[in-house]
This record gives C-alpha cells, sequence and structure tokens, in this order.
C-alpha cells in the first residue's frame, strides 16, 4: 500500500508509523509505546483538569487486556473470535478490543442495544466462544440467555490502568488477511449482520488520513458522542495510532455517562477538541441552542456521520460560522468520502469529494439527471477494497452500496447522499414517511393509475394522483376537483389508517395531475420520481400555501375577551366556514356537522391570526399553541373554553407585550420546583414549567410515587408539564379510589379540557383508568403516552394458581421488577443497594424510604385490580379509548423483563390496543426519560 503522504506534520512527541507492509497492526501498539511513548492518546476532562494517556500508558494496559485474553481462551487450531459485550467506559471498551487484536486474536465488538435474540444471531453467524461481558445485570442476563459461550469478566479501567502490573504479551505478526475485527451492522431493518474486517483492511486506515486535507497529528477529536462498537467509534484509536490524532471521551466512570447533546458540547469545551465527530441528532440539537453554535464556530472542523442531517439544521449551523461537513462511509468500505475536509465546502455542507483512494462506479439512476447509485472497487493502485463483495465490474470485485447520490450541476467532482433506493420522506419535524405502503394502497382505487406521495422537508405529507383513463379531467375546476377527491376519499383514509399518525394525508393535499402533464415512466416502467415532482413543484406549492393562508375576514372581534364573547367570536367565523345558517348546536363534535380538515385549518389560521393582531397574548403564547388545537377541541364550548383558558394563563403571567418584548423573555415567573424534599397533602400536582398557554402534559408517577424522575423537565421542555405525584393524603386503598383522587385534584387546577397524560412505569395502569374516566365523564383527552411499561406487564406476573399468598407473591414480583429496571438503568446503578435496604427496612435515605413505602402500598392496589377475574376484560377495553396512544420504550428497560416473545419489542402494545404508535429509544428505565426523542415527543405539536 502506498499513501500520498509519508510522515506526519512537526510534532515533538510523535513519529508516524510505517504503513508500507513492514509493521502489522498489533505491532503498530508497540512501535507507538517505543518510539511516540509520551503522545497522548486519550485526553478526558477531570478533577478540574484534563487528564491525559500516552502511547506507553495504552499500550501496556493493552498487553494486559491481552493476558487476560491468553488467560482465558483456548487456542484450536483456527483464530478464537472473542466478544465484547458491556457497559464500559471508551477508553476502558477500546482497549480491551485492542489487546483482543495485540493477542493474535480476532475482536468482535457487540452493541449493547441488541437484544438477546439479536446477540444469539451474532453468535450463530460467526461461532464465536468467548465473551468479555461487564458485570451489570442488563448484559449479564442477555449473556445468561446464549448457549455454549464462556463468559470472561470485563475488565475495569482500574484493573488496565491503575493496577496493572501484567507482563508484556510475546510478539505476533499476523498474516494479512487473518481477520483482525468483525464489526455488526446497525440491525435496523433485520437482524444485525457480522462484517469481517482482515489486519490489511484495518492496516488502510493507517492511510486513508494521509489522502485528506489536514494534517491531524496533534488535534483534539471529540468522540464524546461515539459508540465505541461501531466503526465510528473503533475507527479513532486507529486514526490515533497512525496519524497522532488524540481523542477526546468523558472521565472513565462506571456506569459510564450517557452522552446526551447537554453532555458532549461540554466535552467538547472540557477537553479543548479542535475536531467534533458525532452523529447528525446531536448537531440537530444544537442548531436551536445558541450557547451550542457559540461552541462550534471555534473547532477547525465539524464533522457528521452515520445519517442525513436534515438541511434546515445544516444551513442553520453553516450561517452562524459552524464548520460543517459531511463524513461519509459505511462498515462495508469504510469512509469512502475525502477524508476530513480542512472546511465547509464552497458547494455547502451537504457535498464531499469521493476519497482519491477508491475506486468507484456510477450507475446513473433512469429517467433522472445527475443521480447515480455508486459501486465501490477494489483499486489495486491504492492497496484500497472494500470489506465486502457482492458484485464484479469487468472482472475487478466490488462492492453495491445500494446508496443513491446526487452529483453537482457545475463541480462534476462533489456529491451529495440523496438516500437508499428505498428512500423515506423527511419532514421538516424530523418525522419519516416511508411511502411505499401508502402509494400502493391508493392505487388499489380503479380511479387510480399511480400516486406519488411529496412532503420532503414539509410538516405534513401530501400525493400526487394521477386519474386512470376514463377518469380524467382538468383539476383546475374546483366542482370536480372536490368531487374526485371524494370519490378517492374512502381508499386514501384505507390508507391513513394503515400509516403513523404523521404520515396520514389530508383531503386538500391530494393534488391531481393534469392531462397535459402526466407521470413519465422509465423504460422498465418505474415513476420517474424525481423528474415527476419537480414537474409538479408549483401545484405542491400552492397545496401548502392554500392549506396555510386560508382564513376569513370581516368576523367582528371580541372587545373585551370574556368566555361569552369568545364563544360567539367562535360560532361566527364555524358559521362563516361552513356557510350555512342552519344552527350549529355549541356542544356538537364539528366535524360532524361539515368541518374538514381544510376548514379546521382555516378556523386556526382564523384565531391565531387575530390573537396575533390584536395583542391579546404574548408571541411566544401563540407560537406555544398546538398546530392541531382545532382537531384537539372539536366543538364551539370546548374550543372557546381552550382559547380563553389561552388568554387567561398568559395574561395572568404578564405575557401580553410584543413580538420584540417577548425576545427578552427569560422565563423568571416559572415555579422553582424543590424534589429533595418529602411531598406534603396538597401537593398532588406539581406544576414543573408553566409553559405559554397550551393545555399542560400531565406525567403520572412511577412505581416510587414521587416527582423525582422528572426532576430535568423544567429545564428540558419548552411547554407546559405537569406530574402527579402521592401525598399524604392521597387514598391508598384502591386504584379506583386513587382515580377520582386524582381526577378530582386535576380538574381544581384545569377545569376544561383537552388533557394530555403520560403514565411513567408502575402508573401506566393508572394513566389508562385515568383516561378512560375523563372520557366517560365527557372530557376530552388529546394524547396518552406511555412511558416504557404496558398493562400487560402486570398480566404477567400474577401468580399461577388459586394460593392464599398470591397478593404477595405479586407485590413481591413487582418490587422485584422495580429494582431489576433500576439495576439496568446505568445512570441508577448507584441507587439499588439503597432501595434494597430501604425495602428491607434495614436503611436507605428517607426519600428511598418512602418511595418503597409507597411502592408496596400501590403494588397492593395494582395486585388487587390484576387478581380480579375479570382482568382480561379490561385489558380488552383499553383499545376504546378514544385518544391516540404513543408507547415509548426503553432500549435497556422495561423489554428486558421476561414476557412472551411477540410482546418484547412492543410491550404488547400491538396485541392490546391496534394503532398505537411505538417509539423506541436508546437508554435505560429512568435515563430514558431525558432523551430527545421523548423530550420531543411528548410535547408534539406544541413546540
Amino acid at each position: 500500500m502506498s499513501a500520498m503522504k509519508t510522515s506526519s506534520g512537526p510534532s515533538l512527541t510523535f513519529t508516524r508509523p510505517p504503513f508500507d507492509g513492514s509493521l502489522t497492526y498489533p505491532e503498530v501498539f508497540d512501535y507507538n509505546a517505543q518510539r511516540n511513548p509520551d503522545h497522548p492518546v486519550f485526553q478526558f476532562y477531570d478533577q478540574d483538569h484534563i487528564q491525559k494517556i500516552t502511547w506507553s500508558e495504552v499500550t501496556k494496559a493493552i498487553h494486559a487486556a491481552g493476558r487476560v485474553v491468553l488467560h482465558h481462551v483456548v487456542r484450536k487450531d483456527s483464530i478464537p473470535v472473542v466478544g465484547v459485550l458491556a457497559n464500559a467506559d471508551s477508553i476502558t471498551f477500546l482497549t480491551v478490543v485492542c489487546g483482543i487484536i495485540r493477542a493474535g486474536y480476532t475482536a468482535f465488538p457487540i452493541s449493547t442495544r441488541n437484544s438477546p435474540a439479536g446477540v444469539a444471531h451474532l453468535l450463530a453467524s460467526t461461532g464465536y466462544e468467548y465473551l468479555f461481558v461487564s458485570a451489570d445485570s442488563a448484559m449479564q442476563e442477555i449473556a445468561r440467555m446464549q448457549d455454549g459461550i464462556n463468559l470472561i469478566p470485563m475488565p475495569t479501567f482500574e484493573d488496565l490502568y491503575l493496577n496493572n502490573d501484567s507482563e508484556p504479551l510475546p510478539h505476533v505478526r499476523p498474516d494479512l488477511e487473518q481477520l483482525a475485527l468483525i464489526i455488526h451492522s446497525s440491525g435496523s431493518t433485520r437482524f444485525p449482520s457480522p462484517i469481517s474486517h482482515t489486519h490489511r483492511f484495518c492496516m488502510m486506515h493507517g492511510v486513508w488520513l494521509s489522502y485528506g486535507d489536514m494534517d491531524v497529528c496533534g488535534h483534539v477529536l471529540s468522540a464524546h458522542g461515539s459508540v465505541m462498537y461501531h466503526l465510528m467509534g473503533y475507527w479513532t484509536i486507529m486514526a490515533a495510532a497512525s496519524d497522532g490524532l488524540t481523542i477526546a471521551v468523558f472521565p472513565p466512570e462506571n456506569p459510564p455517562i450517557v452522552p446526551t447533546p447537554e453532555r458532549v458540547l461540554k466535552g467538547i469545551i472540557d477537553t479543548n477538541s479542535t475536531i467534533v465527530f458525532c452523529v447528525p441528532s446531536f448537531f440537530e440539537a444544537w442548531a436551536h441552542d445558541p450557547t451550542a453554535i457559540e461552541v462550534l464556530t471555534k473547532p477547525t472542523v465539524a464533522l457528521f456521520g452515520g445519517g442525513p442531517l436534515s438541511k434546515t439544521a445544516g444551513d442553520s449551523l453553516v450561517t452562524k460560522g459552524v464548520p460543517l461537513c459531511a463524513l461519509f462511509g459505511s462498515t462495508e468500505t469504510t469512509f469512502t468520502a475525502k477524508m476530513i475536509p480542512k472546511e465547509t465546502p464552497a458547494e455547502g455542507w451537504e457535498w464531499f469529494e469521493w476519497a482519491r483512494y477508491i475506486d468507484y462506479v456510477l450507475v446513473p439512476i433512469e429517467g433522472e439527471e445527475n443521480m447515480f447509485s455508486v459501486i465501490v472497487k477494489e483499486n489495486p493502485k491504492t492497496g484500497y477494497s472494500p470489506a465486502v463483495f457482492n458484485t464484479k465490474i469487468d472482472g475487478i470485485r466490488a462492492y453495491d452500496t445500494k446508496d443513491i447520490f446526487i452529483r453537482h450541476p457545475t463541480n462534476p467532482k462533489m456529491f451529495k447522499c440523496y438516500g437508499r433506493h428505498d428512500d423515506q420522506i423527511i419532514h421538516s419535524t424530523g418525522e419519516k414517511t416511508n411511502p411505499t405502503p401508502i402509494e400502493k394502497t391508493i392505487t388499489v382505487d380503479k380511479r387510480v393509475t399511480a400516486a406519488v406521495m411529496f412532503g420532503r422537508s414539509r410538516f405534513q405529507p401530501g400525493v400526487l394522483v394521477s386519474p386512470a383513463p376514463g377518469y380524467e379531467f382538468d383539476p383546475a375546476n374546483e366542482k370536480d376537483l372536490a368531487d374526485f377527491r371524494t370519490s378517492i376519499w374512502e381508499t386514501v383514509s384505507k390508507a391513513n389508517k394503515e400509516a403513523p399518525q404523521h404520515s396520514r394525508i389530508f383531503k386538500e393535499m391530494i393534488v391531481v395531475t393534469h392531462p397535459s402533464k402526466p407521470f413519465t415512466f422509465t423504460s422498465k416502467g418505474t415513476l420517474r420520481r424525481g423528474a415527476i415532482l419537480e414537474a409538479y413543484i408549483k401545484e405542491i406549492d400552492a397545496a401548502y400555501e392554500a392549506v396555510d393562508n386560508i382564513s376569513p375576514s370581516n368576523i367582528l372581534v371580541p372587545q373585551k375577551w370574556s368566555i361569552d364573547e369568545i364563544t360567539e367570536w367562535i360560532r361566527r367565523i364555524v358559521h362563516t366556514l361552513l356557510c350555512t345558517d342552519v344552527q350549529i348546536s355549541d356542544e356538537q363534535d364539528l366535524f360532524a356537522v361539515g368541518v374538514d380538515s381544510l376548514i379546521a385549518i382555516a378556523i386556526r389560521n382564523t384565531i391565531v391570526s387575530t390573537l396575533r393582531k390584536n395583542h391579546v397574548i404574548s408571541m411566544g403564547a401563540i407560537r406555544s399553541l398546538p398546530q392541531n388545537f382545532v382537531f384537539n377541541n372539536p366543538s364551539i364550548s370546548v374550543l372557546s373554553a381552550f382559547v380563553h383558558n389561552a388568554i387567561v394563563s398568559s395574561q395572568a403571567d404578564g405575557n401580553t407585550h410584543t413580538a420584540e418584548e417577548e425576545e427578552h423573555d427569560d422565563d423568571e415567573s416559572e415555579p422553582v420546583v424543590s424534589f429533595t424534599k418529602l411531598p406534603e397533602s396538597g401537593e398532588t400536582v406539581v406544576k414543573l414549567r408553566k409553559g405559554k398557554g397550551e393545555p399542560p402534559l400531565i406525567v403520572f408517577h412511577g412505581g416510587a410515587g414521587l416527582a423525582f424522575d422528572f426532576r430535568s423537565y423544567p429545564e428540558k421542555f419548552r411547554t407546559a408539564v405537569w406530574t402527579v405525584q402521592v401525598t399524604p393524603d392521597a387514598p391508598m386503598t384502591s386504584l379506583e379510589d386513587l382515580v377520582a383522587f386524582y381526577r378530582r385534584k386535576i380538574k381544581e387546577e384545569q377545569p376544561t379540557g383537552p388533557y394530555r397524560f403520560a403514565g411513567y412505569s408502575a402508573s401506566c395502569i393508572l394513566a389508562f383508568l385515568i383516561t378512560q374516566e375523563f372520557e366517560r365523564q365527557g372530557d376530552i383527552v388529546s394524547a396518552l403516552a406511555m412511558l416504557d411499561l404496558f398493562p400487560s406487564i402486570f398480566v404477567h406476573i400474577i401468580p399461577a394458581g388459586e394460593l392464599p399468598n398470591r397478593r404477595e407473591e405479586f407485590i413481591g414480583a413487582m418490587l422485584k421488577m422495580m429494582i431489576d429496571l433500576t439495576a439496568w438503568d446505568k445512570s441508577r446503578n448507584s441507587s439499588v443497594d439503597g432501595l434494597r435496604s430501604a425495602i428491607n427496612g434495614t436503611g436507605g435515605s428517607p426519600i428511598q424510604r418512602l418511595a418503597m413505602d409507597i411502592a408496596q402500598k400501590l403494588g397492593g392496589m395494582i395486585s388487587d385490580f390484576c387478581l380480579r377475574p375479570d382482568i382480561e376484560v379490561w385489558m380488552r377495553s383499553m383499545k376504546d379509548v378514544k385518544a391516540p396512544i404513543t408507547v415509548y420504550v426503553a432500549e435497556e428497560g422495561a423489554r428486558l423483563i421476561p414476557m412472551p416473545e411477540e410482546e418484547q419489542e412492543d410491550l404488547g402494545a400491538s396485541r392490546w390496543v391496534p394503532g398505537a404508535r411505538v417509539v423506541r429509544v436508546p437508554g435505560g428505565h429512568m435515563d430514558f426519560l431525558e432523551h430527545d426523542l421523548v423530550i420531543v415527543g411528548l410535547q408534539e405539536g406544541y413546540l
């Protein structure tokens, strides 16, 4: 192999190892220990200053990890594969993986997010027999489910770096075709697939940086947001070994620190990182944070990889000075974009240049201009080769990436990623729509020849429909257009029922083709999707504009904004838009008397524009009004109450100032909540954040009954959020009594709906019962969320038989489940012993003792409810709840509880409540509550 450059830049502590084949990868570690002993490999911020670990220290630790391998692994005729399944800090994880390779074996880092079935699949695929496993109960449980595996305790940072007195390993020089590393795919659409990297393939990483624009020797790369079991993470140690890059990480704590946008940003600051490298979701979070943007303007380059970054976020960051660049690659091909450009390309942050060391073939997408799929070939001139082959080009082995790219219209060297062959539509909300099943359902209609969905970077999707022969018409004729939309609406409604809520199509977002501008097809008969959407871009924009702007004028505006005046005002709006003189009762469902989605949007626009023009409430309160508040308040009386409540809440906070004044609103009026004191009578409803007049999200406590689990929500939420906790005056006699008590307390604080509920952990049953009770009393519940538990979980722990102590057994099983969930959560391991002591009455803090007392009482009430003979009748009644239901499932949370296999992935939601939306969230049962997927999802429509 050859490189464009053979030496690093000037450095007093680093001399670049040779990558001409004279050294193998394990030998590079020893080379660096001898020639670059004082050059830092890792650095982290701890004890008020930056701590550095040098090559002499790291190599010694790598040898220590290798000694553990030699002690436990029996060498046979074939090279053993040693897996690593561990919740460990980045330094320890990388050191153990390198130790396996230095010992002459094959390392297989495994994602801790894999299910037991996923790990079993990887076991069957690779035949590995040895597995490093961390001591936490979650990984131990997964490991125990694997047959025929020899478990090796995962060393700690202290074992490898502080208490290391092991002997150096014997010298090894593996064959370059021997497997050094196995990296698996994400398994997002199937089980993860193992991808083998030979020593030759790994050595290539020591060459590729030499083809980039930057000499990275001495630079500090922030890897705080990278996971080390993926190539994005493991690549960092290879870059450190070849080019003298220093890896910035979190301090080596146990359990390891979970990366969040806030923590990663602090890590970048604390370690003086000069290169930032992480997945797009962090950049999308930072794009809305002025402090983050200021920090990100200081590094030399900010790289994203691993997925697409929304154009809105990318444009915003670059406009404000962030040196953003795309880094593209895959586990099968490694990095195929030019490594570490020194600045944002002139063509834009999305564009990249293919790396000069690869040889690639562009395959035109039929019917599309400047759009190609890419096949990556072996390149004998540079020594590059993909790790996987699935085709040949002119007799040369190659890998078909199945990715589609767009070539820049004026600079043919630059490309940007368009997506996969099965490309999804990404909306402005970040939600994704898979158009294929929706389009297929619509084209079943005899009136439709073809359908193409649209909505990229828009709030909601629409569909472009080509009428079948005999049904063509001029869509400029509004009556014919309305009739056609109505004729196919039953079919579109069927597609909507099968689609996620964010992918549903409004009738007004059906755009019909003109006979003079029919769909175009490739020679293979497939739709020229890009060309079709481009041809109808004006019609699509007009549809969105029409939906956004409709609102009637000349409607008399209230003077005093009393509830009576607001009700009369909304009556006039509804009657005007319906164009009817028929009297509509204030209590009638608006959608039963002729209001459709277009009119509903017009009602919303009229209300919002009037409130804005008359300065009735602040701009912040207006921005907080949900997009779908008319749909959530579908009668004149309920809608009037909603508007009145928004006005009263805003005026009570003094927020009737103008848009300019709004910019200086620092939320000083937000309540200060103490999470350390014990709750007192009368403190059932805790208002964590007031918001700006929108209906609050009301979160019901977990099994411990306290508000403590939501202590981050006052800071993380931007909309109103309350929590309900157990207080001394709460009746802990039965779930029905507690529901009645909670309903009364909520009604005292929020007399009218709509209501938004979320049940966390053990309160999932309570949340369903409360929702049923509110709906039974005629109240509207516009959303119901289940936070990492579902009522069917409790059905599975009902003791068998008619034993007299079934109640006690149930309570014991529930308490064990609580302890297990706490133990599995990496952020709460330290709480387990205290909780156990509190249960046994031998210790624990006052809050822990109170929490376990509440848990036992709540467990008894849930037990009494679940041990009823008609419990399954009630379970079946959950599907009759009218409120939209979302179930958030923590990857390392409740899904690890033993339950039927078919319920493992969604906690049984699809079985008992068909149509419930399920969102998978990284993290454990407690720390997942702070994940962006949960924080943003619970505020959906109100941000």
